[in-house]
């Protein structure tokens, strides 16, 4: 990667445009505490101007003015996606543009490259059903998310000028004369612009990647483990990268380096078809998961992960991280580095509470976006970290991380000696087991949800109508403890912080938490409710939670809110 390499278009002097043009009023979209770029349908992003307005939005307000770090899913759509973002970026004066090999980066990838440059980055991927459960249409969705020089998502303030600053567009700038790009080896290509020169270089983000993660983990023993050289066989793997552009990472780590046999990485390659990279409905992965040791179905940009034991036992949200903090020496990284503590979002399920209840960790409670996760990490006040929907992250990389959490979990095999599904048991032996339940209400007009919510707090959850109540429900007593709104006290930018979500923790042990989750003109109402029980084998885990979340109505008044007296989805 010394020499550059120069197509026979890029000996030109490429000219800059300047194309007049006007707000999309879309792009100014409704923020909520998880969003870190912009989200939209993947038809959007072909509108003409539409992607070139937005990152030209990106440039004007981020003041970006000598590199930064594009890539994502490493498709079709992706390759188009980056040659627009090139082109505008070389337009804006930019000096260096990194890139993977065919245009893929993960999101840990791109989390270390942007450290390791110091730069800003464009990350390209698919929302797949693992993270838009709450949406009930099966349209495609893209989202270019913005990664911060620091490896974390974007500042909620920063993204809001940024969205403001797309519906003052005029015009951006561009190059159409770059009409190709060629990442399909590591180089370096050099354009001619002006008088200027940019460099767009294709890095080894794979072999990056690897040096950072096989320092936290013993390679030599899951290698063993793997190939079966210390055991009695070989311990078989299955891991479905769903054909986003997290396959080419796995199948380097997995069978490659580690020794997994060949096929145990499937979907790796990939694909064109977004009805692919769906985590959540991969037909037949359970039955899969019954010839194997260990099942993992990872999202198109590697950061959440699934767990599966034997016979397709699912590890529950929430639980990865309750047992790597029960058992955190089993990992080498944590040996190095002080294991001070951990947080989960206000909406991933609560069992690591338990397990930090009566030591001396941290536990911190935080909004679902890794902006605030990595910050924790960052200022040391903790190392590990997991949201909903089974995103799981250390300080290596200060975002989520779906390879990450195989390793853990093949360490905590090989510390134990045991199956997945007898780890998870055995835990649950100890600390009880948490039934989660998330119900949602679909299609309803904003007006609606903002006068359910406001009732709520200033009404029904007043200490003296709600605070210490006990409720009889379905046969079933449950007395209030507490009741109040999420608050966040360790942003750096504010003294302390709300969110519209709301929580109410019950006796017997339970949760229940309201929470909004609004887009351009209409939303959804997810009422999460969660139950604590010592018996780790109810069949049904709808049935243990049906008592609350009948309660969770009575105090939302859901139905005469919403004018529904059941849920859409039940998850």
């Amino acid at each position: 990667m010394d020499m550059y390499t120069l197509a026979s278009s890029d000996q030109l002097k490429h000219i800059i445009s300047t194309v007049k043009s006007e707000p999309f009023p879309d792009q100014l979209t409704v923020t909520n505490i998880t969003l870190v770029g912009l989200e939209k349908r993947a038809d959007d992003f072909k509108r003409e101007h539409y992607t070139e307005n937005y990152i030209q939005a990106c440039f004007n307000v981020l003041k970006i003015n000598k590199f930064f770090v594009v890539g994502g899913s490493g498709n079709e759509y992706c390759l188009n996606l980056i040659l627009k973002i090139v082109r505008v970026g070389a337009a804006n004066g930019i000096e260096k543009i990194y890139t993977g090999n065919r245009g893929i980066i993960s999101r840990p990838a791109m989390s270390y490259s942007t450290v390791k440059y110091g730069c800003w980055g464009f990350l390209i991927h698919y929302i797949d059903s693992l993270v838009a459960c709450h949406r009930s249409s099966s349209e495609e969705r893209v989202s270019i998310d913005l990664i911060t020089p620091e490896g974390g998502p974007i500042d909620p303030d920063t993204l809001d000028e940024i969205f403001v600053e797309t519906q003052n567009i005029e015009e951006y700038k561009t190059i159409n004369s770059i009409d190709r790009l060629n990442l399909s080896r590591s180089s370096n290509m050099l354009f001619k612009v002006g008088a200027s020169e940019l460099v767009v270089s294709v890095i080894e983000t794979i072999s990056e990647y690897m040096k950072v993660i096989e320092g936290m983990f013993n390679f030599d023993r899951i290698n063993s483990l793997l190939n079966g050289s210390c055991y009695s066989r070989p311990f078989r793997i299955i891991v479905d990268c769903n054909n986003g552009g997290i396959g080419p990472y796995a199948k380097r780590i997995f069978e490659e380096e580690l020794g997994a046999g060949k096929g145990s990485v499937i979907n790796y390659e990939p694909s064109n078809d977004v009805r692919n990279f769906n985590t959540s409905t991969s037909e037949n992965f359970e039955m899969k998961c019954s010839t194997c040791d260990l099942g993992a179905s990872l999202d198109s940009d590697g950061g959440r992960c699934m767990i599966y034991g034997r016979r397709g036992f699912l590890i529950p949200s929430g639980e990865t991280l309750s047992v790597i903090t029960s058992h955190y020496h089993a990992i080498p990284y944590f040996l190095k580095h002080k294991f001070n503590g951990v947080s989960r979002s206000f909406f991933t399920p609560a069992c690591v509470d338990d397990v930090t209840r009566n030591g001396s960790l941290n536990i911190v409670e935080s909004p679902g976006s890794w902006r605030y996760f990595n910050e924790l990490m960052g200022s040391k006040k903790v190392l590990l970290c997991e949201g909903h929907n089974f995103e799981v992250g250390s300080h290596h990389v200060g975002l989520r991380d779906g390879i990450w959490t195989i390793l853990a979990w093949l360490s905590l095999v090989i510390h134990f000696h045991k199956p997945v599904k007898d780890i998870m048991l055995t835990h649950w032996s100890i600390y009880g087991r948490n039934y989660v339940t998330t119900y949602e209400f679909h299609d309803l007009p904003i007006s609606k949800i903002v006068k359910v919510f406001s009732e709520m707090i200033n009404i029904v959850f007043k200490i003296e109508n709600l605070g210490t109540s006990s409720r009889l429900t379905c046969g079933e007593n449950f007395k209030v403890v507490f009741a109040d709104k999420f608050s966040y006290n360790y942003a750096s930018k504010r003294e302390a912080q709300s969110y519209p979500a709301l929580k109410v923790l019950v006796e017997p042990k339970g949760r229940i938490i309201f929470r909004p989750l609004l887009e351009e003109d209409q939303g959804v109402i997810q009422i999460i409710v969660e139950v604590l029980r010592s018996d780790p084998n109810l069949p049904n885990e709808t049935a243990v939670t049906e008592n609350l979340f009948q309660l969770a109505m009575q105090i939302g008044k859901i139905a005469a809110g919403t004018g529904k007296n059941k849920p859409d989805f039940v998850f």
